[in-house]
């Protein structure tokens, strides 16, 4: 008992492994062998070993004879386990284990995906209807022209096939630009010298694409080019001496010629304008691409051309249920063509584009004001001081940019683009003039302080933005680093871009409301795909902006109006045939000239039932062109009919003593007439209808003819010298400091515009 103690404490059991532990351990494997061969199932095999070679030697033959399907063969392929090999020896990658937020910022930020921008429309459109009466170039006189299209040296015309000139005028004076009635006077020509629409001979008009011209007819201009026709508009910018005193800015009679030299183009029009939000636009394109600036935006931003249709009214409930149609740009580009020169625009060229903001043509009488602007852009008009020194500004600009386009030859845009429709084939682009100039100033640093400090320089005394007299917009000329700046400002991307239209291909009497949409360049167009979120975005040249608001609508004024003034029909009495020899009514005629375009108005007699509404009689008519205001034959006609009349009655008092009748013996009703139109109405008018209307058309004649009432009814003042024109010799000249200066033709330039370019000036054809 002692002993098997002993063997099971800790001391024996150790002792036990110790001395036995390997009889132990073998006897155990063999327990599980035992194990395993009692749970294992031995069955012969089947056939003898020759059977078994002989399939060992049948599967040697079908592996040579390589029979294996396709499919077999993919599945067994043999594994180039060298490939694997290396493979597996290669640094296992660590990408998946990578952070996708990086935890330091790098140098230079990875490129997104760029995407399509969102297109912003033309906000806020509004059309206003009025009449205008353009100044026209005149055409030469019939057989004067070459071959070529052009006039003979020396030769020069003026209004009528007259030189240009005019009676001398007097010093300019300031007038109010929102004024539609404002005397031009000799002062409607361009940039020039003031009163520059009459200008020497002929002074003006370039030939068509002649760039740079700008002297007198029959003189050559900047570039050698002749002028052709007289009206001191001319097409080209040449090196001169700008000045602003004339078209636009300083009224009345200007320091030379009477005459305006251009022939009077009277116009109903209606006026559409809106705003286009470029700098939001310019950020969507910057979100939208992933660039670092809007500046960098703007080489993504190219408006190609505009489409604006427009809806008339037509009868019935509802008078909008008409078509849409587009309002095609011909008849505006035809009007521009034949116009002798455009205006100084209330708008700086900041906030224009040439495809979509019209030029401003030449007015003979007033001002375009409200309606060359639009109301969300009133804090940038320009004052007329500002207007006179703007003009200076940018007639230096285009002829600093002329020069230099000619010493640096033909240079490829950085961007090839499309060539802009709309008006960029009418229009001067001051700010692609601006930015080109800085791009060469950036160039060359010596060119670039040379250019700046050459603006202002040159002007006469008295000119805007020259030295001198005191007068607005004078002083000294600008600084280097003032025109540096201006230069800056035209180039930087603004709030808004005015759309400007001018619609002469309007019905008189009818309501129109307009709608617009751009078309501008795709900003992904011929990006790589790989940079695009998806590669369809950059298919298509163009995009299209949404349409913007429906306009108000808008009236055009009426050619022929009239009102009833009275009317002498008495019927008993002509049925007693007791009726004197007298009118049957009168009215209140009012009618666009023709031949002028103002407003003539008079009373006139229908003396004949079914008689056309109308009468050729002795009447008042002023042109503005020459000017005159005289009596003259006036034949007032329209195609309504006068279909009857209904007058008052008139009683004898002594016959009737109970009725207390007026001595005339009248009861006081009031007259009608019936009237067809020829659209084939009928209407009923008495003096009553339609007052308002009547009450404005008199307002407005007053205020047409109110300038010019100091020539009411007198003779044609004979037109001035030559001499005395080109040598100072007029009133004002010692004020304008133009006196004693002979040898003045010479000067190049002179009588010019910098304001019209020549025919396929900059920007595409249309």
């Amino acid at each position: 008992m002692k002993k098997l103690k002993g063997l099971l404490s800790v001391n024996g059991i150790k002792a036990l492994f110790v001395d036995h532990g390997e009889k132990i351990g073998f006897g155990v494997i063999g327990l599980v062998v035992l194990l395993i061969l009692s749970g294992s199932r031995w069955l012969p095999i089947e056939g003898t070993p020759q059977d078994i070679l002989g399939k060992v030697e049948e599967g040697k033959k079908a592996i040579a004879a390589n029979n294996w399907t396709p499919d077999k063969g993919e599945k067994y392929a043999l594994v180039d386990f060298v490939q694997e090999v290396n493979r597996l020896r290669q640094p296992p990658s660590v990408q998946e284990y990578e952070f996708s937020t990086s935890m330091f910022a790098p140098l230079y930020r990875k490129q997104e995906l760029a995407k399509e921008p969102e297109l912003l429309p033309v906000e806020s459109l509004i059309a206003t209807a009025g009449r205008v009466i353009l100044g026209k170039s005149p055409l030469p006189p019939e057989g004067s022209l070459l071959a070529d299209g052009t006039m003979p040296e020396g030769a020069a015309i003026g209004a009528d096939g007259n030189p240009g000139l005019g009676f001398p005028g007097t010093a300019a004076t300031k007038v109010d630009t929102n004024d539609p009635f404002a005397k031009r006077g000799a002062s409607v020509g361009g940039s020039g010298l003031p009163g520059g629409g009459a200008g020497f001979p002929g002074a003006g008009l370039a030939p068509a694409g002649a760039h740079g011209a700008g002297a007198p007819a029959g003189m050559p201009g900047a570039n050698g080019a002749l002028n052709t026709r007289g009206s001191g508009a001319g097409h080209g910018s040449g090196p001169g001496m700008p000045m602003a005193m004339g078209e636009e800015i300083y009224g009345g009679m200007g320091m030379m010629g009477g005459g305006s030299g251009m022939e009077p183009d009277g116009k109903l029009f209606i006026a559409v304008r809106g705003v286009w939000p470029i700098k939001e636009q310019l950020l969507k394109i910057q979100r939208a691409l992933n660039l670092q600036s809007l500046n960098e935006a703007t080489a993504y931003l190219n408006l190609i051309d505009f489409e604006l249709e427009r809806q008339m009214a037509v009868s019935g409930t509802d008078p909008w249920q008409g078509p849409w149609e587009a309002v095609s740009l011909d008849t505006a580009l035809e009007v521009l063509d034949q116009a002798a020169d455009y205006g100084v625009d209330e708008v700086p060229p900041d906030i224009q584009d040439p495809v979509i903001t019209c030029p401003l043509p030449v007015r003979l009488q007033g001002y375009w004001g409200e309606l060359a602007t639009h109301p969300r852009i009133r804090g940038f008009q320009l004052s007329p001081q500002e207007m006179a020194k703007e003009e200076a500004f940018l007639a230096k600009l285009r002829e600093q940019y002329d020069k230099a386009m000619a010493a640096a030859g033909p240079r490829r845009p950085e961007r090839q683009g499309f060539a802009g429709k709309g008006f960029s084939s009418r229009s001067n682009n001051y700010r692609d003039m601006a930015s080109t100039m800085m791009g060469f100033a950036s160039e060359d640093s010596n060119y670039g302080n040379d250019m700046y400090s050459s603006f202002g320089q040159g002007m006469m005394p008295g000119m805007p933005g020259g030295p001198g007299m005191g007068m607005p917009g004078g002083g000294a000329p600008m600084k280097a680093e003032d025109v540096k700046k201006r230069l800056s400002q035209m180039t930087a991307a603004g709030t808004f871009l005015l759309f400007r239209y001018f619609d002469f291909d309007v019905r008189p009497g009818m309501a129109y409301r307009y709608r617009v949409n751009l078309k501008i360049e795709n900003p992904n167009w011929e990006r790589p795909p790989e940079t695009l979120v998806d590669p369809a975005i950059a298919l298509g040249e163009t995009r299209e902006t949404p349409e913007s608001n429906v306009s108000n609508p808008a009236v055009v004024p009426e050619k022929v109006d009239y009102f009833v003034r009275d009317v002498k029909r008495d019927p008993i009495h002509e049925a007693l045939g007791n009726a004197s020899k007298r009118a049957l009514a009168v009215l209140q005629m009012f009618e666009q000239d023709e031949e002028y375009g103002t407003v003539n108005a008079d009373s006139i007699s229908l003396t004949t039932l079914g008689q056309f509404i109308g009468e050729a009689k002795k009447s008042l008519r002023l042109d503005v062109s020459k000017p005159t205001f005289k009596t003259d034959d006036v034949k007032f006609a329209s195609d309504d009919v006068f279909l009857d009349a209904n007058g008052d009655f008139d009683l004898s008092p002594a016959n009737h003593p109970d009725l207390k009748l007026p001595a005339r013996g009248s009861i006081g009703l009031p007259g009608e007439i019936l009237v067809a139109t020829e659209t084939g109405e009928l209407k009923l008018l008495d003096p009553a209808t339609r007052q308002n209307r009547w009450s404005e058309l008199d307002a407005f004649v007053a205020g047409q003819r109110k300038p010019f009432e100091d020539i009411k009814d007198k003779e044609e003042t004979p037109q001035g010298g030559l001499d005395a024109a080109m040598y100072g010799d007029y009133p004002g000249a010692e004020m304008s400091g133009m006196a004693g200066m002979p040898g003045m033709p010479g000067m190049p330039g002179m009588g010019k515009s910098n304001k019209k370019p020549g025919r396929g000036g900059r920007g595409g054809e249309r």
